[in-house]
């Protein structure tokens, strides 16, 4: 049910000249269109109701919104194209529904989205028999045709993306990823849901509706296409690492994780003591601490805390082990890998009921960054005894398993905590740090009306600025005052233009600091990866061997995973020759990277390597 017009859009009477096109940068600046679904959104996206109110009016504000705003965050704007596909399916337009589809390929920016955007809305499409049981061969077929029309190194991503949304998608999936993401923020908001959370309503009907129905046909299909050996993934980057030879008298170097912490267990020998809190009994950084000696380590509400690795929530406590397989096999899943653990997290997501999908829903942020530092920490350090792991655990973002609010307070205590993170780290000798994040204004806006009690849209969005502003500054000042550190952090996952992410540090330019994409294992950009001009440098970023807490295997997948390998090349650069500085770091990194076929600077370690035995 619509509640109100888009007032920021409305015309006055008269003749006078149209209003002047209004830019969306992001979602945060989007009018603050509101909804009453009729209950909760868990509940109501299945009702009659849901269909015969809420979609045609939201269909008619997206529609208004396409013709009045120009959208410069593609992906949004694919959102929207999605969401009005996923409508035009709910409300049997077919056609229309196809027009969509051809309109967000003929927009992407990268060959996947070129030949598969929005392929499920495609199939729901191909399958619609008007009330019928819906033609899964037509469908399956259609499918295999779209995989066979492109190159396999293009094709397998989506194969895989689609077989694992095969396996797991069910009623009960969806509706308990709503139950757990979209409820408490409506009931927060006396019933309603924005715009987003609408069209995410919407989308997941459309899912629900087309997908389990086919789920034999097409998983059969897409399992044979990915067994044939034509569509093998190709591997360089293992080619490229140096011979171990090559530090048989390495200098120790040490190396901070500015994470979520890691488990110190996984390292003997390798973890770095701090000369500002050494073992002896005493608090002697007076922070509340006894012998906190790896480096400074803070709770997700950033208070100090003597554990290196976050405690797990009373909830997760109970099923950790269960969430940390369901972990492994969605990343085995991301991969194609049919393991035992890929297999369960499919029979899960098919056959739980709606209360355990809610949890798993509910814990798996919380599972995924407590894993996170672990992960980082593992490609840097494994199979490299020269490196001495710093340990700086001081994020404001956090799950317990809910989200942490990123308000006044706990922007000024980080504020506080990256100052004191930087001293710590120059006075430690940490040589290189890798920070795998980012924060944006827009995420912090959206935090406040979520989860930090901000119920006005407008004032959520100018707090979010002032609060970027706040931090953003004290990380630009924490690098410019630590020039013998290179900072390494991650573009981001945003699959944009870093024009539009504007995140930080990735928007810092500094001398010290390098922005990392992520390619796949042939060399060519992940189809997640930040890009533009702020990367300088792109590093292998899906189906990366990496280690969680407790020691266990699994592959990561993001920048989160290529910042790492950048920051383990600079480390061996410097075992060789500990005289290298930040800048000199920062410029043989990117002269000794190779370029792809489609021009990206790919680290090469071996070159890397060579380049600081030799100067």
């Amino acid at each position: 049910m619509r509640l109100f017009a888009w007032l920021a859009f409305a015309m006055l009477a008269g003749n006078g000249p149209p209003p002047k096109m209004v830019v969306v940068r992001g979602p945060a600046e989007l009018p603050a269109k509101q909804y009453v679904v009729g209950g909760l959104p868990s509940v109501a996206f299945q009702s009659n109701r849901f269909l015969t109110e809420t979609v045609p009016s939201l269909r008619e504000d997206v529609e208004h919104l396409r013709q009045t705003v120009r959208i410069e965050d593609n992906v949004l704007a694919n959102d929207l194209i999605a969401g009005l596909a996923a409508i035009a399916i709910l409300q049997n337009r077919p056609k229309d529904a196809m027009v969509l589809v051809e309109e967000a390929r003929a927009a992407g920016v990268k060959p996947r989205q070129r030949a598969f955007d929005l392929l499920p809305y495609e199939f729901a499409a191909a399958v619609d028999r008007g009330g019928a049981p819906p033609d899964c061969g037509r469908g399956a077929a259609l499918l295999a045709r779209r995989l066979d029309s492109v190159p396999p190194a293009v094709a397998r991503g989506e194969a895989i993306a689609r077989y694992a949304q095969f396996e797991t998608t069910s009623r009960a999936l969806l509706v308990g990823s709503i139950k757990a993401s979209i409820d408490p923020i409506a009931v927060a908001n006396h019933g309603r849901v924005t715009l987003l959370q609408a069209l995410r309503l919407a989308r997941s009907r459309a899912t629900a509706a087309a997908i389990p129905a086919c789920r034999s046909a097409v998983s059969e299909m897409l399992r044979t296409w990915l067994a044939d050996p034509r569509h093998a993934a190709t591997n360089i980057w293992n080619a490229r690492e140096p011979a171990a030879t090559a530090f048989s008298h390495a200098s120790p170097v040490v190396v901070a994780i500015w994470d979520s912490g890691y488990d110190p267990n996984l390292f003997p020998g390798q973890l770095a003591h701090d000369p500002a809190e050494p073992v002896d009994g005493q608090d002697n950084d007076r922070n509340g601490v006894v012998d906190d000696w790896n480096g400074p380590t803070l709770d997700y509400r950033l208070r100090p805390i003597a554990a290196s690795l976050p405690p797990p929530s009373p909830l997760l406590a109970r099923q950790l082990d269960m969430q940390m397989t369901l972990h492994k096999g969605n990343d085995d899943m991301e991969l194609g890998l049919g393991t035992p653990e890929a297999g369960f997290m499919a029979k899960r997501a098919r056959e739980a009921d709606v209360e355990a999908q809610t949890n798993d829903d509910l814990l798996w942020n919380e599972v995924g960054i407590r894993n996170h530092g672990t992960k980082l920490a593992s490609e840097i350090a494994d199979g490299a005894p020269y490196v001495r792991l710093y340990n700086v655990f001081a994020l404001p973002f956090g799950y317990d398993p809910t989200a942490v609010p990123l308000d006044e307070g706990q922007i000024d205590r980080w504020v506080a905590a990256i100052d004191r993170a930087g001293a710590r780290m120059r006075a430690a000798g940490v040589r290189v740090a890798n920070l795998s994040w980012g924060i944006t204004a827009a995420e912090i806006a959206q935090n406040l009306q979520e989860v930090g009690g901000e119920t006005d849209h407008s004032r959520a969005v100018e707090r979010g600025k002032a609060l970027f502003a706040k931090a953003d500054a004290a990380l630009r000042r924490v690098i410019a005052e630590s020039p013998d550190i290179l900072f390494v952090t991650g573009a981001g996952n945003s699959n944009q233009s870093d024009v539009i992410l504007a995140s930080s540090p990735q928007s810092i330019v500094a001398p010290n600091l390098l922005v990392v994409g992520a390619a796949e294992p042939d060399g060519t950009i992940s189809d997640f990866s930040t890009f533009g001009d702020s990367v300088s440098i792109y590093a292998w970023g899906n189906g990366v061997p990496v280690r969680t807490p407790g020691g266990g295997a699994t592959h990561g997948k993001g920048t989160s995973e290529a910042a790492p390998l950048v920051v383990r090349a600079a480390a061996q650069m410097l075992a060789v020759n500990p005289r290298l500085s930040a800048v000199q770091l920062s410029q043989a990194l990117r002269s000794t990277a190779t370029k792809g076929d489609d021009g990206l600077a790919l680290l090469h370690p071996a070159n890397a390597v060579e380049w600081a035995r030799t100067h």
